[in-house]
């Protein structure tokens, strides 16, 4: 059996994912030592997904589940990525981007089974996913990948 290569971004693509992470905390007053943006390798413990964020440990990424397949300019998903701990039960969703700020938000539920992962991994739309599962409803929080960090380390 042939070993799976790890994909590794090319370098300018690195660079460029590192110089828009320290410019964002710029604009957001964060200190360039809480920018954590990830350049290369898999995302997570779990996940072949190399996602847009650097996640802390133990968190299984996903590209957010969407129902327009077109890959037309106006395509606007609800979601961008989600990301779950099963030790904790935290889901956290990265929603796009409002136009009026252009800094995606990251919500974040507590208490989700690991049942309703596996749904959502399944599902296929995060929109639909969370108003018939009925998270939509309950109760959430903003938090932002530093805060994460800080709660489960890098």
């Amino acid at each position: 059996m042939a070993k799976k290569k790890i994909y590794q971004l090319p370098e300018d693509e690195a660079n460029k994912r590192l110089n828009l992470g320290l410019r964002t905390a710029e604009k957001l007053g964060l200190p360039e030592d809480e920018v954590a943006v990830q350049v290369e390798g898999y995302n997570a413990n779990y996940s072949s997904y190399v996602g847009r964020y650097y996640w802390p440990k133990g968190f299984e990424v996903i590209e957010a589940p969407t129902s327009d397949k077109s890959n037309s300019k106006d395509k606007r998903d609800r979601a961008i990525e989600c990301a779950y701990n099963r030790k904790a039960e935290v889901l956290v969703i990265v929603f796009r981007a409002p136009k009026s700020t252009n800094i995606p938000p990251l919500i974040r539920y507590n208490d989700v089974p690991v049942e309703m992962w596996e749904n959502l991994k399944q599902s296929d739309s995060t929109g639909k996913f969370l108003k018939y599962s009925g998270i939509d409803d309950v109760a959430w929080s903003k938090t932002s990948i530093p805060a994460l960090t800080a709660e489960f380390g890098e």
